[in-house]
């Protein structure tokens, strides 16, 4: 189990991942590409490239689509309570018994 994990890790550099505010993406007949750009002023880099194979994009927009979807519905959730949705949520308070403050 261990041989398999060592093979599907991020190398350490990679463990927190990129930012990008921007996505270009293309293909070919057989793959797909995601450039994730990161714009700053004064440039714009690519700060991540990710080549997808072409039978597995339907399972990818699949998977965002469902993300996008309740990442919505969070937000609507969030305005319809009178909350401000572009800041983190609260933490609720603890609940049942432990230590008081």
């Amino acid at each position: 189990m261990q041989e398999i994990y060592d093979e599907f890790k991020l190398p350490d550099d990679q463990m927190s991942g990129n930012y990008a505010n921007a996505v270009m993406v293309g293909h070919s007949a057989s793959e797909f590409f995601f450039d994730f750009i990161t714009n700053f002023y004064p440039t714009s880099a690519v700060s991540s490239r990710v080549f997808l194979s072409a039978p597995q994009m339907p399972r990818l927009l699949d998977a965002v689509t469902v993300a996008f979807g309740r990442f919505q519905q969070r937000v609507n959730q969030a305005r319809q309570q009178g909350q401000n949705p572009n800041q983190p949520p609260q933490q609720p308070p603890p609940q049942g018994p432990g230590p008081q403050s």
